[in-house]
């Protein structure tokens, strides 16, 4: 790949972290975010391994709610809930979701991933020492509005960041 077409590449995912940020900062006063391009993700394998990615994606960050990832070929959308909450979530609200949690402390941890149930998931939630259990929800491509009303929704669930 040549330097333009890394350009054009990243201009891609560049325009595309742009529409997502925009319903947040067109929201005087309601949000504070910031964008920057970040590497050293982990995602899973086809084989389920953690591997980490060194390329940079486009991150926005809502100040204290959550990070919305721009990756190549997925969108992904981070956020905590304190174990205390995790440990009572109606997690009947996240069955149209896919997600995975893991500790925060010891990120490469799993909690839950495709084919868990969520009662094993709880059961690991409270035989942990973590305090606070990440997720990361996971979409094949989600536009502006969706990632809005999807933010919305995980604050109002106590979601944060």
């Amino acid at each position: 790949m040549n330097k333009k077409e890394l350009n054009d590449f990243y201009r891609i995912l560049y325009n595309k972290a742009q529409r997502l940020r925009k319903p947040f900062i067109s929201a005087p006063g309601k949000y504070k975010c910031k964008m920057g391009f970040y590497h050293g993700h982990y995602s899973k394998n086809d084989e389920g391994n953690y591997e980490m990615e060194y390329y940079p994606i486009p991150v926005i960050s809502i100040i204290d709610y959550c990070d919305i990832e721009v990756g190549i070929d997925k969108l992904s959308i981070s956020a905590k809930l304190s174990k205390v909450e995790a440990e009572v979530f109606d997690y009947s609200l996240l069955e149209k979701y896919e997600f995975e949690a893991y500790g925060v402390e010891h990120y490469l941890d799993d909690f839950y991933s495709k084919g868990s149930t969520i009662d094993e998931f709880i059961n690991r939630v409270k035989v942990s020492n973590e305090q606070e259990i990440g997720f990361s929800f996971i979409f094949d491509d989600l536009d502006e509005d969706g990632v809005y009303a999807f933010v919305e929704f995980l604050i109002r669930n106590k979601f944060f960041y």
